[in-house]
């Protein structure tokens, strides 16, 4: 009774209402990364699909692909992916509580995600050889996008 799909209907956009017509028990889960880490992954591995060759397109390039995202949103749960990380069993537990399932469907807690795994991609943006001044113009740009590591102590 219950089925799980990856980016299915991810052109759409954010537009929930419309999803929602068409699909009225649709249930939408939305994990968002820092982009100041995205930015350093995609450039230190030239990730081709993404915007880097500068900063300044890859800004445009975030703003194009986040258009009408809302990180407090209600309509769709949104999943700050370093939260994911450094409180994974509060974020396990609102997911969980989003989808209306108990613990006991979790059969294989951090197998396919393990947060001491991923904890080393946190904050990568702080250790890249490339100017600080890349990372602060993404900042100044989203900052609703950006990890505080504050709001977790």
């Amino acid at each position: 009774d219950t089925l799980v799909l990856d980016q299915f209907l991810s052109d759409c956009g954010y537009d929930t209402t419309l999803l929602h017509t068409l699909l009225p028990e649709l249930r939408q889960i939305v994990v968002w990364r820092d982009p100041r880490d995205l930015y350093s992954i995609a450039t230190r591995l030239n990730v081709q699909w993404m915007a880097h060759d500068n900063v300044s397109d890859f800004i445009e390039w975030m703003r194009v692909s986040y258009h009408g995202f809302d990180p407090h949103a209600t309509t769709y749960l949104p999943v700050e992916f370093e939260r994911l990380v450094s409180s994974y069993d509060t974020e396990v537990s609102r997911i969980e509580h989003y989808l209306s399932l108990d613990h006991t469907h979790h059969t294989k807690p951090r197998h396919s995600f393990d947060p001491e795994v991923s904890r080393r991609g946190v904050a990568e943006w702080r250790h890249s050889p490339m100017p600080q001044s890349h990372f602060e113009a993404i900042q100044r740009a989203m900052p609703q996008l950006c990890y505080d590591s504050q709001k977790d102590t």
